[in-house]
């Protein structure tokens, strides 16, 4: 296991130097700032949420326990908005310290299905997952967690019940690539060169209430970067779906056979290296 910062590149063997302090903007300063102190009240609301669901009350009147079921989710919500400004401020300050090893995109897909699966209770779009190929690559596992767990977020946030969701992942070159494919609402060509902008979201009169600040996508290209990778959003238009790629440094490792897992609605498995 190797661990880097975001200032030295895996395999530098070049003297050290100093280098300049970061600028940091102070927009990202004050984010930073608000974040950590939100961090210690969402922490005891949380606290007590969890005893309020433990008390004999919460039995005898279910009313109650959902009440407390209720604030735990909102808890749960709005502390990942707040770990995504941490992030963001540790890698735009150079504090972002990655903990680089072998990650299988596979695996990862696995457990954010099993996550997603528990949140939505089923209620989710049907999401195929084909892994062709080799699905190793060298990075930080929780940060890579983070990158897809916000992009296949994005597509379900954005493709109705009805919708399809598919995830491919496969070799390219030197890199891994992932790309993440919804049949939804699609993006607007004006919009598409902004959508990895901060608190950026575009307003869609088909769809007027989605959620979300626009922090996700952001911290997906900041993340990817970090790692010496690229994302990229692709989209024909409104109501024509949207399609995310992401490219992280590949590891050589055995070839793995193609395999394939649904999330939601079972989804046959098409040929291997196929696209929706």
């Amino acid at each position: 296991m190797m661990t880097t910062s975001l200032d030295q590149g895996v395999g530098d063997t070049s003297p050290s130097r100093p280098l300049p302090p970061p600028v940091l903007h102070p927009r990202d300063r004050l984010l930073a700032t608000v974040s950590h102190e939100l961090r210690q009240p969402l922490s005891l609301i949380q606290m007590h949420a969890d005893q309020l669901t433990r008390l004999s009350v919460a039995i005898e009147y279910p009313a109650v326990a959902r009440v407390g079921d209720m604030i735990k989710r909102a808890v749960k919500s709005q502390g990942r908005i707040i770990d995504d400004l941490l992030d963001l401020s540790r890698v735009r300050t150079g504090k972002l310290v990655l903990d680089r090893a072998t990650v299988d995109i596979g695996d990862v897909f696995s457990t954010l299905a099993d996550a997603f699966r528990s949140e939505a209770a089923g209620r989710l779009p049907n999401i195929e997952l084909v892994v062709s190929g080799t699905a190793t690559c060298f990075g930080d596992r929780t940060r890579i967690e983070q990158v897809l767990g916000n992009l296949l977020r994005n597509a379900i946030r954005f493709t109705p019940l009805h919708g399809r969701i598919r995830i491919d992942v496969g070799r390219d070159g030197a890199f891994l690539k992932a790309s993440v494919i919804d049949n939804g609402c699609g993006i607007s060509a004006d919009f598409l060169p902004h959508v990895f902008d901060m608190f950026n979201q575009e307003v869609l009169h088909s769809r007027p209430s989605h959620g979300g600040l626009g922090i996700g996508l952001a911290l997906v290209q900041e993340l990817t970067e970090a790692h010496g990778g690229r994302v990229e959003a692709l989209s024909r238009g409104p109501g024509q779906g949207a399609q995310f790629n992401v490219w992280l440094p590949a590891f050589d490792a055995p070839i793995k056979t193609a395999t394939c897992i649904a999330l939601g609605t079972i989804v046959p498995s098409e040929d291997e290296g196929g696209t929706s």
